[in-house]
């Protein structure tokens, strides 16, 4: 009999029918240890690192019970759904991320796991959900009924009988059996039985502490006493790793010849690299997403991530939708779909271009718009309104259909510069004026500069060293030029690397003068990522990063080409030639830090606060404010000093020029604020 044959019982009530029958002489087939103990495998790290990576993928994706079927819309839920709370609490010892990461674990270790219905109500409703261990499982068949129950081997040694609907069986495919799932290790178990021997292997290598195919040569016979007397001594005195590298001392006549072994042909012999390829293709994981890295930049790790959630991980969340509603959904009557919210990554800069489309084409409505955008949707009477392009003769039958509704005309700026009503603010015990906290604020902005400026002047040393590394790596001599010019600007990378810098610098800022008006106010506002200040935050952020980006490409260009037309070398381009008056990349990058920083930083300081203060002091009812712009050298800003702005104004007026340090303070009344028909 076949080792299979004495396996019985290891998978149901029969061994697996797609193992390979162990053959006597060894070979072909896998281990007894294997077959019998599979969770051994685990002890294989990229093993484990697949079973963590997908589990924990599984486990963080949110779900709920949508109305439409088609639909992962998380705004479209149906709030409070029984059977979503159930899922999110199963039992007293696991959170519903824990039994989904399970369940995962089991299907691709044993290809089967099973949840128990505990305690059911008359409409077949579980009061606890539990994962049950697939090893303890078994399916009872009838040949005409097909499964008429399951019998769980508890630990006291007792089994438990539990009938068809208390059970649910998630499976992996398994094109041997009708019944049992197929396992990824049980499929790759040839695989990882080779695998788990070279582990071994290694293990023994340098657990042996002894130099590897040692020889001890004596020209005299030994008896067998003597032999096995030599052979123990030797091993307690030299082997394991606490007696590593001792100094050997042997009797008369021996002699130690060690056996050379190269390391590399041992490193060759392990075939780590292999071994782990050939894991991660089986469970469908790329190696950035357990920390193998070979050759990944960050266009290729994102590739990766999106791959990985698309083609992996998301077919999983199907599968599991799709049996808790042909089995769970239907028991509710509330009606409803189970859904897990979309886990792929979204290509922002698609996503924000298709925004930009849909939003200049007038077919798009406002919450079209604002689901693209992951925002709620509006109330019909507002969602449903379509967004219609400057210019587009629709918008002047709108202003006129609107007649009063329309925002209050804006006086001209003399008149505005007569209206000066300075408001003051107590603030911690003090009376303080627009004009204190202006300057207040200015000391602010100072520091913001200050303790900012090494972050963006970093992200300067590091764009220079990025192009100068691309050049040196394609230019075949000194002046052997093997690239065209824009071949060293990668611009969706740069756009990404001054996004994680200025995105930081934004978000603090903001949150500075949002919590700036709400001490201001009094006011009990919440820092909501999806308030539309933050849109608007988010969509002047990226036309600064894209202007930033712009100058610097086209200003590194130029230089690059001026360099090549003059013929220096590579060196030059990069280094500067000073004799000629050629500052080269090294020359525009330092020039960039002692000019374009400051600005950088001071506009990077004022929009977002502006924006957050202005849209927080709107919502708190402010409609006027008082603008201080009086120190700088432009007339518009000096007319601007001291006026009485609507809110509504100082909301696309609240940046003048680059480095502009307009402020705007909230005016919590003014004559005719009830009615909005006129400034006092």
């Amino acid at each position: 009999m076949g080792l299979l044959g004495r396996i019985k019982g290891f998978f149901g009530t029969k061994a697996n029918p797609h193992y390979l029958e162990y053959d006597r002489d060894g070979e072909q087939g896998v281990s007894y240890e294997l077959l019998t103990n599979p969770e051994v495998v685990l002890q294989l790290p990229y093993v484990y690192a697949c079973l963590n990576v997908i589990g924990t993928a599984i486990a963080g994706a949110r779900f709920h019970i949508n109305r439409d079927e088609d639909s992962r819309d998380p705004f479209n839920a149906i709030k409070g759904h029984p059977l979503a709370e159930k899922l999110k609490d199963p039992n007293e010892s696991m959170t519903g991320g824990q039994l989904f990461e399970g369940t995962e674990w089991w299907r691709l270790i044993h290809g089967n796991a099973y949840w128990l219905l505990d305690e059911m109500d008359n409409l077949g409703r579980p009061k606890n959900i539990y994962l049950l261990d697939p090893r303890r499982v078994r399916v009872a068949v009838d040949g005409r009924r097909g499964i008429i129950g399951y019998v769980f081997d508890a630990y006291d040694g007792k089994p438990i009988r539990m009938n068809p609907d208390e059970v649910i069986h998630f499976k992996q495919v398994n094109p041997f059996h009708p019944i049992y799932g197929l396992g990824t290790l049980q499929a790759g178990i040839l695989h990882f039985d080779t695998a788990l021997s070279r582990e071994k292997y290694e293990n023994g290598f340098f657990k042996r502490g002894a130099k590897p195919g040692a020889v001890l040569k004596t020209p005299d016979n030994l008896s067998r006493v003597e032999f096995e007397r030599i052979k123990r001594e030797w091993r307690k005195m030299y082997e394991n790793e606490k007696n590593s590298h001792r100094t050997a001392i042997l009797e008369g006549g021996f002699d130690f010849q060690p056996i050379s072994f190269d390391f590399q042909q041992m490193e060759k012999v392990a075939g780590d690299k292999f071994s782990r390829d050939k894991t991660l293709a089986m469970f469908n994981v790329p190696p950035s997403a357990v920390q193998a890295y070979d050759n990944v930049n960050r266009a290729s790790a994102y590739e990766a991530e999106y791959t990985f959630m698309k083609r992996t991980i998301s077919p999983k969340l199907v599968y599991y939708e799709d049996m808790i509603n042909k089995i769970l959904t239907p028991r509710y009557r509330r009606g409803g779909f189970f859904r897990f919210e979309n886990v792929v990554p979204q290509d922002e800069e698609a996503l924000n271009y298709r925004i930009e489309v849909l939003s200049m084409s007038g077919a798009a409505t406002v919450n079209d718009i604002r689901h693209l955008a992951g925002l709620p949707p509006l109330p019909d009477e507002i969602g449903n309104q379509l967004i219609l392009p400057p210019g587009s003769p629709l918008n002047h039958q709108n202003d006129n259909q609107q007649g009063e509704s329309q925002e209050e005309p804006e006086p001209n700026p003399e008149q505005e510069k007569r209206m000066k009503v300075m408001p003051t603010y107590r603030l911690r015990g003090k009376r303080y004026s627009a004009d204190d906290l202006d300057k207040e604020q200015d000391e602010w902005i100072e520091k913001f500069v200050k303790e900012n400026r090494e972050r963006l002047e970093m992200f300067f040393r590091e764009q220079f060293e990025r192009i100068s590394s691309q050049i040196y790596g394609r230019g075949k001599s000194a002046k052997a030029y093997n690239f065209e010019p824009n071949d060293v600007w990668d611009d969706e990378a740069e756009r990404n690397y001054l996004a994680e810098v200025l995105l930081y610098l934004y978000l603090l800022s903001g949150r500075t003068g949002f919590d700036r008006i709400n001490e201001l106010l009094g006011g009990n506002l919440e820092w909501y990522t999806r308030d539309p200040s933050f849109q608007e935050a988010m969509k002047k952020l990226e036309e600064m990063i894209d202007g930033i980006n712009s100058t610097t490409r086209g200003k590194v260009l130029e230089i690059i080409r001026e360099g090549m037309r003059r013929g220096y070398s590579i060196r030059q381009i990069i280094n500067g030639y000073p004799k000629e008056d050629y500052p080269g990349l090294k020359g525009l990058f330092n020039d960039f830090i002692e000019n374009r920083v400051e600005t950088i930083l001071i506009d990077g300081a004022v929009v977002p606060y502006n924006i957050f203060s202005l849209h927080a002091a709107k919502k708190l009812g402010v409609k006027h404010v008082f603008v201080t712009d009086g120190r700088q050298y432009d007339e518009p800003c000096r007319m601007a000093d001291g006026s009485i702005w609507t809110i509504d104004r100082a909301l696309r007026n609240y940046q003048e020029h680059p480095r502009c340090k307009r402020k705007f303070w909230p005016i919590p009344l003014l004559r005719g604020d009830a009615n909005g028909d006129q400034e006092g």
